[in-house]
């Protein structure tokens, strides 16, 4: 039913806010836990959900991988930023960086970056409100189509797209040297923005 989604989308929101979401799903139903999860629906409904509920059409879906790797999860995905981006409003200043979300299932575009501490996971680039940390919208790294070229200046168009919201809005970007370049601050000033950024000495 329509309310068993929603129930599950709240537990999976709860999972997060309250730094659960990394715990095994009957720790979170275990007595001495959070009632939330109790009072929402019983243990054994939400993994009747978890193993069954989709978010597209499986019919349509081979088609649609065959030029967007994220498919699967495309349509919930950019319905999320919609409404990200339409209740919010940013104070003048936008950080735009990397988040690597910690998971290790079967994906297309699951990323390995020893750097990080969870090494394995989905990688988003995002743009926030540097205030108070609200997420506006996030864009999910893929990795490269098969049979294209390799993508050149990528930290500036991801940055560039991001940014492309707040044209003409007077507000500050801010982001590290993954996305920092001459061109890319030069760019932003056209469209009615300032830049503040680490840079590497070879740009």
């Amino acid at each position: 039913c329509v309310g068993c989604v929603w129930l599950f989308v709240g537990i999976l929101l709860a999972a997060g806010v309250s730094h659960n979401n990394t715990q095994k799903s009957e720790v979170l139903w275990r007595t001495d836990g959070l009632p939330i999860f109790r009072a929402a629906m019983s243990h054994k409904r939400f993994l009747l959900l978890t193993r069954y509920i989709r978010f597209d059409d499986g019919r349509t879906r081979p088609f649609r991988l065959q030029s967007d790797k994220a498919a699967p999860i495309r349509d919930i995905w950019n319905y999320m930023n919609e409404n990200l981006a339409k209740n919010y409003s940013p104070y003048e200043n936008i950080t735009i960086d990397e988040q690597l979300f910690p998971y290790r299932g079967k994906t297309k575009f699951t990323q390995y970056i020893p750097s990080k501490p969870a090494k394995y996971g989905i990688k988003i680039w995002w743009a926030c409100d540097s205030k108070t940390k609200y997420p506006l919208q996030g864009k999910l790294y893929t990795g490269r189509q098969e049979g294209n070229e390799r993508e050149t200046n990528q930290g500036e168009n991801v940055m560039l797209q991001l940014a492309k919201s707040y044209s003409k809005s007077g507000r500050t970007i801010i982001a590290d040297n993954f996305f920092t370049t001459l061109e890319g601050a030069k760019r932003l000033t056209k469209i009615g923005l300032a830049f503040v950024g680490t840079i590497r000495s070879n740009k």
